[in-house]
């Protein structure tokens, strides 16, 4: 049985040694707890190797199978971009496993306040996403869009296929061939702000473990303008 170097602590967010993803489906999750591990004994011991339980998902992974994650610079600098898009229409987010709300984004510092309630009283709480504080929004898949959310999009004259974006590229290398007459077919910003309004990840920061699945009915109540 392999030992791990060290035990982290609650709230760090760590990948997995070998690169794969968690039962989540990220490749990054935040610990919830340090436990023993039910199915893997140490002989030695005769009790569970150091293991951890997971905010994301319901999974329990040995403690020596993950390492600490660190965000690059430019996750942090996306995740920063990102939240400030969706700023103006009541961002949630996640940390430690809490749920706060976004009140403000400072550029270029990279701080960000968040807002709780504790006993009717709002708490609000400062943290920096350029450093080692992270917090992750909570985002609608591009798959939970309705239909009439859909359309709305498709009638702004973008993307055919709301879950595949490779034609952006496509696009891209039309004007560096063709010139700018062809920019009209990128996703224009009122369509690009259409999507900031329902919360719909369409960066790819959930895939990437920089944002979560937002539970169903979140956003609501949310304003779909400013």
């Amino acid at each position: 049985m392999r030992e791990p170097s060290e035990i982290f602590e609650v709230g760090t967010k760590v990948s997995k040694l070998s690169g794969k993803t968690f039962k989540s489906g990220f490749v990054v999750n935040t610990i919830k707890g340090v436990v023993e591990h039910p199915n893997k004994i140490n002989p030695e011991t005769n009790v569970g190797v150091p293991a951890y339980t997971f905010f994301e998902d319901d999974s329990v992974v040995e403690a020596a199978a993950c390492t600490l994650y660190r965000m690059t610079q430019e996750d942090r600098f996306l995740l920063l971009k990102s939240l400030c898009a969706y700023l103006s229409y009541g961002l949630k987010c996640d940390k430690d496993g809490e749920v706060y709300d976004l009140i403000s984004v400072e550029i270029p510092q990279g701080f960000v306040r968040i807002k709780k309630m504790v006993n009717y009283l709002p708490v609000i709480t400062t943290r920096s996403i350029l450093r080692e504080d992270v917090v992750k929004p909570y985002l609608r898949t591009m798959s939970s869009m309705t239909e009439e959310e859909r359309k709305e999009y498709k009638d702004m004259n973008v993307l055919d296929n709301c879950d595949e974006f490779s034609n952006i590229k496509k696009n891209i290398e039309d004007i560096k061939k063709n010139g700018e007459e062809n920019y009209i077919q990128l996703p224009r910003t009122h369509a690009q702000d259409y999507l900031n309004s329902i919360h719909v990840d369409y960066r790819g920061l959930i895939p990437m473990g920089l944002a979560l699945p937002a539970p169903e009915g979140m956003y609501k109540n949310a304003p779909t303008s400013i």
